[in-house]
C-alpha cells in the first residue's frame, strides 16, 4: 500500500480483537471474519440516492475509510484515509423468473464472500443492490469484521435511512457530529495492562486440559470450513423458569447459560474444571458517546467453570457470576496474550459461547426511517464466518433460542442433535432442584437411556450352534476377502488382511508352547 501523507487523516494501533483477526487472516489466508448482511428493500428505491447515502456514511466515519498495515512497521497499525471513493454495485435481474432470481442472488452472495477483502488496500466495506421487481430490491452489505462489530450495522442502517429520506425530500441532514473510533483507542491505551495480565494469569493458574465438544471421528487439526447451523428453541415455559432461577440466585440469564454450558463440557471431558470462550461487548461506559460509536469493540475472553462434586448448582451460579464481574474490568486484554499465559497456549479454547443481548437482524428489521419513508426493510439475513469450528449463539427473548454454527467437516449434525437434548436435560435438572450437588447432574436423556439399556443390548440373533467364532470368521474371510473388516481412525483392514494377521499371531503363540486350554495374558 502506498499512500501519500496528504491523503492520510490518522494512524493508530489496533484493538486486541483487531490484532487477533489480523493474525488469523494472515495465518490462514482465508475469508475468515467476512460479514454479510442481506435485506430486502420494499417500495420505491432510488438507486442513485442509495449510493449517495452510502457515500455520506463513509464520509462520516473514519473506521469505514480504514486499512491495515503490518509490513515494514514495528507494530501493526490502522491507517485512516481522508477520503474514499465508493462505487455502488447495481444489477437488474427483474427480467428473470422467480427461481432464476433466487438462484442468482444466492450465487452473487457466494461470489461476494469468495472475493473477500484486501486488508492492506481496502476498501473493506461494499454495498450492492439487485433489483428484483419495480418495488423489491435486495441490498447486500458486506464488510470485514476487523472494521466493526455487528451492532454497528443497525446504527449505520438507522443513519442510512435518515440520510436517504433527507436527500429524497431535499431536507437538511440532522445527525450529530460522530465521535470517532480513535477516542476509544485513547481510552484503551490508558488501561493498566500489567494488572490485566496478572489477573488472567491467576484466573488460568493450573488449568491444563482443553475442554472440547466431541468431534467427528478421525477429524483432527485445522480443516476447511463447511459451515452449517443447528437451531432450536427452549420454549417460553422453560425460558421463564430459567429467568426465575437467575433471579433467585441473583445472577443474570447469561450466567445461568454459561454455567449450564460449563456443566455440559465437564461431563463431555470428565473434568470438574473447564474453560471456553465468550464474546464481551467491550463498550466501556466511561467513554463519552460509546453507545453510538462505530468500530470493533468486542473481545473474546475465557470463562472458567470449576466446581467440586458436592457444590450446589446455586453456589456454582454465584461463583460464575462473581468471576464474570471481576473479569469485566480486564476484558480489554488481548486473547492471544491471555492464551500465552496458559500452558495450553493456542489450545486454551476451541469454541465460543455468544449471548446476543442485541440481536442485530431484529434491530435492522425494526429500522423504519422517518414517517412516510419511501421503502421498508424485511427478511434480514446475517452471514458471518469466524476462525472457530463451533460457535454457540444464544438469543434471549420470550423463548430462548440457541444456534450451533459449526464446521460440518469437524462436527457431526447427529451429535449436535444429541447435544441439544443434553442441554435440555441439564436445564430441567437445574430447574427441578437448584440446591442439588453438581455431581448429580447427568446429560443422558430418557431416549438415550432406553437405547443404552435396551437398544444396544438387544443382541439376540440366530446362529449355527455347532460353529465356532474363529470358524465363522474364516468362512467370512473366504467369502468376502476384500471387504473391510475393522476400522480405527484412518486405518482399516480387510477380512483377508485381518485373517492373515490372526494366523500369524496364532503361529507365534504355538511357537511359544501355547496349546488348547492354555491361558494367554493380554497387555493393553
Amino acid at each position: 500500500m502506498s499512500r501519500s501523507r496528504d491523503t492520510i487523516k490518522d494512524i493508530y494501533y489496533l484493538t486486541p480483537m483487531q490484532e487477533g483477526m489480523l493474525f488469523h487472516s494472515l495465518l490462514h489466508k482465508s475469508n475468515e471474519y467476512f460479514e454479510q448482511f442481506t435485506l430486502e428493500l420494499v417500495g420505491d428505491v432510488n438507486v442513485a440516492l442509495v449510493n449517495q447515502s452510502f457515500a455520506k456514511l463513509i464520509e462520516r466515519y473514519d473506521i469505514l475509510r480504514t486499512v491495515f498495515v503490518w509490513n515494514k512497521v514495528k507494530k501493526s497499525v490502522q491507517v485512516v484515509a481522508k477520503t474514499q471513493k465508493t462505487e455502488l454495485i447495481f444489477e437488474d435481474v427483474s427480467q428473470m423468473s422467480e427461481d432464476e432470481k433466487s438462484r442468482y442472488v444466492d450465487r452473487y452472495k457466494q461470489k461476494d464472500r469468495d472475493e473477500g477483502f484486501d486488508l492492506l488496500r481496502g476498501p473493506l466495506i461494499r454495498l450492492a443492490i439487485l433489483k428484483k421487481n419495480s418495488d423489491s430490491y435486495i441490498m447486500i452489505w458486506s464488510f470485514h469484521h476487523i472494521l466493526m462489530d455487528g451492532w454497528c450495522v443497525s446504527i449505520l442502517m438507522q443513519e442510512f435511512m435518515h440520510i436517504y429520506e433527507c436527500l429524497r425530500t431535499k431536507q437538511p441532514i440532522r445527525l450529530d457530529t460522530p465521535i470517532q473510533f480513535n477516542s476509544y483507542m485513547q481510552w484503551l491505551e490508558k488501561q493498566d495492562r500489567e494488572a490485566a495480565r496478572q489477573y488472567w494469569s491467576r484466573y488460568l493458574a493450573n488449568y491444563e486440559q482443553q475442554a472440547s465438544v466431541p468431534r467427528t471421528a478421525g477429524k483432527t487439526g485445522r480443516t476447511e470450513a463447511k459451515l452449517q447451523k443447528h437451531a432450536f428453541c427452549l420454549g417460553g415455559g422453560m425460558t421463564r423458569e430459567l429467568e426465575r432461577l437467575a433471579r433467585q440466585a441473583q445472577v443474570t440469564l447469561n450466567t445461568v447459560m454459561q454455567t449450564l454450558w460449563g456443566l455440559l463440557l465437564q461431563k463431555y471431558n470428565q473434568s470438574g474444571d473447564v474453560v471456553f470462550g465468550t464474546v464481551v461487548s467491550g463498550r466501556p461506559a466511561e467513554v463519552p458517546g460509546i453507545e453510538r460509536m462505530i468500530g470493533l469493540f468486542i473481545n473474546t475472553t475465557p470463562v472458567r467453570v470449576s466446581s467440586s462434586p458436592d457444590q450446589s448448582i446455586t453456589a456454582l451460579l454465584r461463583q460464575v457470576q462473581e468471576a464474570a464481574l471481576t473479569s469485566e474490568a480486564h476484558s480489554h486484554f488481548p486473547l492471544y496474550e491471555i492464551q500465552g499465559l496458559s500452558g495450553l497456549k493456542q489450545g486454551l479454547i476451541d469454541h465460543i459461547l455468544v449471548f446476543e443481548n442485541y440481536p442485530v437482524a431484529e434491530a435492522i428489521s425494526q429500522v423504519d426511517g422517518t414517517a412516510g419513508a419511501a421503502f421498508g426493510i424485511r427478511d434480514v439475513e446475517v452471514y458471518e464466518q469466524t476462525n472457530y469450528d463451533l460457535t454457540v449463539v444464544l438469543f434471549p427473548g420470550e423463548a430462548l433460542s440457541i444456534e450451533f454454527r459449526y464446521n460440518a467437516n469437524v462436527y457431526d449434525e447427529l451429535f449436535n442433535q444429541r447435544m441439544e437434548g443434553h442441554i435440555r436435560e441439564i436445564a430441567q435438572q437445574m430447574l427441578a432442584d437448584a440446591q442439588r450437588p453438581v455431581a448429580s447432574i447427568s446429560v443422558v436423556t430418557p431416549e438415550e437411556k432406553v437405547q443404552l439399556l435396551h437398544g444396544f443390548n438387544d443382541t439376540a440373533a440366530a446362529y449355527p450352534l455347532e460353529a465356532t467364532i474363529h470358524g465363522l470368521f474364516e468362512a467370512q474371510a473366504e467369502k468376502t476377502p476384500d471387504a473391510v473388516a475393522v476400522v480405527y481412525g484412518e486405518q482399516q483392514l480387510t477380512y483377508a488382511e485381518l485373517n492373515a494377521r490372526a494366523n500369524q499371531l496364532a503361529w507365534t503363540l504355538r511357537g511359544q508352547g501355547v496349546g488348547p486350554e492354555c491361558i494367554v495374558a493380554i497387555l493393553m
